[in-house]
């Protein structure tokens, strides 16, 4: 995604530091700044933003059959996570994608 340029105050919550409980409220949090905040104040003409968002919503589906879905738990809360620029954003995202795929 280093194609998507955003508005240089842009910021967007960053989960890092994700407890196990709450791997995928965190991914649903990522999901929803790239659909949101992310489409509203970002260009990507490659359309990477709604590549991301589908998989993320392909990846939570999958981790919801398994009995591991959204907690809804103020504890995983999207806006209890530091707001952070897209490039740090990004980061923070590839890093929880790397120990999903891990465990």
């Amino acid at each position: 995604m280093k194609t998507v340029t955003c508005h240089e105050d842009s910021r967007f919550y960053a989960p890092t530091n994700v407890k196990t409980h709450c791997i995928t409220d965190a991914l649903g949090c990522m999901m929803r700044e790239l659909s949101g905040t992310a489409k509203i104040e970002c260009e990507d003409f490659n359309e990477y933003i709604d590549d991301s968002v589908d998989s993320l919503g392909l990846l939570i589906a999958k981790r919801s059959k398994k009995d591991l879905g959204l907690t809804k738990s103020n504890e995983c809360a999207c806006e209890g996570y530091e707001e952070k620029p897209f490039v740090e954003f990004l980061k923070a995202l590839e890093s929880l994608l790397q120990r999903v795929y891990s465990s």
